[in-house]
């Protein structure tokens, strides 16, 4: 049989940084193989189910179809010699080393039920293995780890202080009255495991208590041939103090809300045509 090891434990990479290993042959096989065809490849999938209603008649049929799309990165093949290194190795079998550098500007890799974006690696028997039947294809996956491309003037402008604001009229009779708020963030550039600074000023001239909450939401969208599906997610939120009516507070926070270490980077860390991925910031 045929098995893929990479130099790293871990399998993961950022796009521009070279993949490398070894495919070794493990099976008995009656003559050595003089090569094998290696195949990296890249790419998007978006895949989700369409439901449409018919009726005939008294009757009502639900047709279910999929939209779907694909994004291709890169795809590769290499023929592999075998290595010419006598010094004894932790994997028995011939061996077949391999080095590939992974192109600029790649997405990072997930995976949700509507999309995903994978590289993999795939060894393929050349004729001398081909003939027999243990020999199968092997495939192992790798994780990519996206870069974002910021430039000087983009990075100048993310780093600048962001201030919104917004009133709201509640009800016409019992507790009828405006409330309003202005949201600050020293800058809206940030990174993961760091802490999302704001200052909040709230003003409630109603007549009923008003709860505070910020929440970060991540947003994606999936897109397929003209159809679209969006899914919202909350990453992680914090409960503010509560404002009295006929009050105005301000609520400063420098290290409550926290961004996790383990969330995708915006955009994906580089160009998706069929997936999309952003984050809001939701004062309520």
């Amino acid at each position: 049989m045929l098995k893929i090891i990479l130099d790293k434990q871990y399998a993961t990479y950022t796009a521009g940084e070279s993949v490398s290993g070894v495919v070794v042959v493990t099976s008995n096989v009656t003559k050595d193989p003089t090569s094998i065809r290696i195949k990296f490849e890249g790419k998007a999938a978006v895949n989700w189910p369409v439901v449409r209603v018919q009726r005939m008649g008294e009757k009502v049929h639900y047709l279910t179809n999929y939209a779907t799309d694909e994004e291709l990165y890169f795809t590769e093949e290499i023929t592999l010699l075998p290595s010419e290194n006598d010094k004894p190795s932790e994997h028995s079998g011939l061996q077949f080393p391999f080095t590939y550098q992974l192109p600029l500007g790649l997405p990072t890799s997930f995976r949700r039920p509507k999309g995903r974006v994978f590289y993999t690696i795939e060894a393929i028997p050349t004729s001398d293995l081909s003939l027999n039947e243990d020999i199968a294809p092997a495939e192992l996956a790798f994780i990519v780890t996206g870069k974002l491309n910021l430039t000087r003037e983009i990075l100048s402008s993310l780093n600048n202080p962001v201030q919104i604001g917004d009133t709201k009229k509640l009800g016409l009779f019992r507790g009828s009255g405006n409330i309003g708020f202005t949201f600050k963030l020293e800058k809206s550039l940030f990174a993961p495991g760091e802490f999302i600074g704001f200052s909040a000023n709230l003003e409630n001239h109603s007549k009923k208590k008003i709860e505070s909450e910020i929440k970060l939401v991540q947003v994606m969208e999936f897109h397929a041939k003209g159809k679209m599906k969006t899914d919202t997610s909350e990453i992680v939120s914090v409960i503010g103090p509560n404002f009295f009516p006929g009050r105005e507070e301000v609520w400063v926070g420098k290290d409550v809300l926290k961004i996790p270490k383990d969330v995708l980077p915006t955009g994906l860390g580089g160009p998706c045509k069929i997936i999309s991925l952003q984050y809001n910031l939701m004062v309520r």
